[in-house]
């Protein structure tokens, strides 16, 4: 049952770290800065629900990248 949990759990946190980065793909540094301040729960999300977070990875890559080069 933990496991079918974690799932949803996975699916319900993608659309919300999407509406984040979307919301704040002006400002790379907002982005760098919740996603260090998040990184806990980052890791716990894409241990939980690997396909979820190799979308949201792609959306940050996105989201910082600027002239085709990531801003990390």
């Amino acid at each position: 049952m933990r496991g079918s949990a974690s799932h949803a759990q996975g699916l319900a946190g993608r659309p919300r770290i999407v509406a984040f980065l979307r919301q704040r793909r002006k400002d790379p540094q907002a982005l760098i800065s919740g996603r260090e301040r998040n990184r806990h729960a980052l890791r716990e999300f894409w241990a939980r629900a690997p396909a979820d977070s190799l979308g949201v990875k792609q959306e940050f890559e996105k989201a910082l990248a600027q002239d085709g080069k990531p801003t990390t």
